[in-house]
Formats: C-alpha cells, structure tokens, sequence
C-alpha cells in the first residue's frame, strides 16, 4: 500500500485490499482479517456503501478463506445489497434500450452519457454502482420531451437549467439541455460549443443490438474529467468517481489518444486536477499507468485530498425537498461548503475561488446582479 495510505483506518485500508482483489486479482493478506469482530465487517461494509464499491468489495470476499469471512448475517446483508445493485443494473440496461428506440421511432438520436455506459470498463459492469441515466438528445431536447409526454409520463423541465426530469420504467432520466451549467459559469459557456463539436466531429458509437448511442473517449475524458472535478469542487468525490475517470484514461492510454485529450484538458486549466484524480487511482486503487500519463507529486496536496475521499458525507442528505426553505438551506450548505473547498480551486489560480463565489451568488440571487450594474 502506499504511504499515502498510512492516515487510513484499518477498516478503510481492509475495504482497499479487498477492492484490489476484485479488479486486479490482487493477493490480500490473511492475517489483515484474522479476529475481525462484526463490528470490524460493518465497518468495511459501510464505508464501501459510502464510496459507491459496495458490490466490488464484495468480490473480493472470494480472496479469503471462509473461516475469515463475516458473520453469516452479514454476508446475507451484504449478499442482498449486491443483488439489489445488480437489478438495478438489469433495470436500467432495459430502460434505456426501451427509451433508445422509443425515440429511435421518431429519428431521434440517443446518446447516453457517463454512468452506465462505462460499466463496460468494470470487471463485473453489473457490480458498478449508478443511479439514474443521463441522455443526451443531439439537438433534440424539446421533442424528446414531448415524446416521453405523449406517452403520459410527466416531464419536468423548468428545475433544472441543464436537464428535465422524468422516469421511464421506473427509472430516473435526465434529458439535457446543455452538457454543461452554461447559465452559471463562463468556463462552461467555453467548452460547451467545444465538448458538443467533439460529438459531431468524433461521431457516437452505436451499441451492439441496441438503439443506444455511446460517446468517444476524446469526448469522455474531457466530460468525465469535467463532472468530477466539478463534484471535487463542490459536493465531493468517492472511490466510485476515481475509478470511473481512471478507466477512461486507462482505455485512453491503451488506445493512442490519451495526448489528444490532455491537450483538450489543459485548454480548459484541468490538467493539474488530471494528475490528482490519476494519483488517487494508483494509490488508492492499484491502477498501473506508463510514464506518459501524469501524477500529482505533492505528498501535503494528495493527503488533503484523499483525507477528504475516505470521509465523504453527501452534504444535502439531511435536506431533502423543495419547499422554500430546504431550497434556502441547500444554497447554504452550498456556499458553506464552497468556502471550505476553496483551497482546491487555489490550485490552478488564486482569483479561482473568488469567480466562483462570484458565479454562484449571483445564480443563486439574481437579483443582485442588476444592482452590481
């Protein structure tokens, strides 16, 4: 394990060993499990339910003799969530091949963005974690939503700038407006043409028997690399993010255009943040990159930042709704935890906090920005 590892709990360090045994067939020492209470297993169950890897760490029970093995309640605990995981799976995949040539029948092309389209690059796709699908409809966002309305589903498009809402087969959807919050930030107003031009010019990959577009890696590093960095910024990240971003820039790598899209990732200023998730994946995960994908070498920058992995807490959990006043208090958790992260936007620029700070009163308020005029 590497020394970035040595703040870790041993429940923590135990969930790692068994991850790497699930991806990469590591060897995981016996003697880290020998007299394990329950408690001991809760623990590991829990944070791996925490950092989106509770199915993979689950297969890596498979590398411990069974007279280490959690009590036999809790293997039926933890047996059941990996099959609810794998349903939900299942449901998606049809969901979305249902949904792809719904709107296929009205020569509307589907594109399907991060989530369960990278559970290819898993071990076990059915064991990556997702929650709902997002699409993206290639120009055609208002008659996707008329579509799905003249089925009788309810659409909602006026919460979110971005994306409407609704569920299909009992599976949350968001159709896309923008790829990107183009309403907030300026850097996102950049890059969108830029992203939406990689999709025109790279072209989408159809999936096998399925109406189902995919993206191109150019494209995907570039996405993937802006929506975690944007969780980085301001919500959090978990394992499940690092391992997403590292499978793509792994396939990348193997495929000749990694350099392409670092060069996509230093137009935007991301190139610094690249090394730091690339860190994470080597020495949290085990990932194994050549010498030609980049790493983060500050040992003080990366402990902050994987301190700040390993104890994620959904920031929002405790205010769910949208009545007025968890609306306000969402926005004040928002601007709260903003200040608190303002360290991480000081690592490509000192006036980088500040514009964001910026961007996001005024989103918030928009009131406020005609009397700054």
């Amino acid at each position: 394990m590497s020394d970035l590892l040595h703040t870790l709990t041993s429940a923590q360090q135990r969930t790692l060993l068994l991850l790497q045994h699930a991806l990469w067939k590591k060897e995981v020492p016996p003697e880290e499990f020998v007299e394990m209470s329950a408690a001991d297993w809760q623990q590991i169950m829990d944070f791996a339910a925490n950092q989106g890897i509770y199915a993979m760490v689950y297969d890596g029970l498979a590398s411990l003799p069974k007279n280490l093995w959690p009590p036999k309640n809790l293997v039926l605990q933890w047996h059941l969530g990996v099959e609810s995981i794998e349903k939900r799976y299942a449901q998606q995949k049809m969901a979305l091949q249902s949904l792809s040539r719904l709107y296929q029948v009205h020569n509307i092309a589907c594109l399907l963005l991060k989530g369960v389209g990278l559970a290819p690059f898993y071990p076990v796709p059915e064991h990556r974690e997702s929650g709902d699908l997002d699409i993206f409809l290639m120009g055609n966002y208002a008659e996707g939503n008329e579509v799905i309305r003249s089925k009788g589903i309810s659409v909602d498009s006026s919460s979110h700038d971005v994306h409407a809402e609704f569920h299909y087969m009992g599976v949350p959807v968001e159709n896309h407006l923008t790829l990107l919050e183009v309403s907030r930030l300026k850097v996102d107003q950049e890059m969108e043409p830029f992203l939406q031009q990689l999709l025109w010019e790279k072209g989408a990959t159809p999936t096998h028997a399925e109406a189902v577009n995919l993206p191109s890696l150019t494209f995907n590093h570039l996405y993937l690399l802006k929506h975690t960095l944007k969780h980085f910024l301001t919500t959090g990240i978990v394992l499940r993010h690092i391992l997403d971003w590292a499978f793509v820039v792994n396939e990348c790598n193997q495929l000749g255009v990694y350099e392409v899209c670092m060069e996509h990732a230093r137009k935007f200023g991301m190139d610094r943040y690249s090394g730091i998730f690339n860190s994470l994946a080597v020495n949290l995960i085990g990932f194994s990159f050549d010498t030609r994908v980049s790493l983060e070498r500050d040992p003080a920058i990366l402990n902050q930042v994987v301190r700040e992995v390993v104890h994620y807490q959904d920031p929002y959990s405790q205010t769910p709704g949208r009545n007025l006043f968890r609306l306000l208090a969402r926005k004040g958790i928002g601007l709260r935890r903003l200040y608190r992260s303002r360290w991480k936007f000081q690592l490509v620029g000192k006036d980088a906090f500040g514009k964001e700070l910026t961007s996001r009163i005024f989103h918030y308020f928009p009131g406020l920005r005609k009397l700054s005029v």
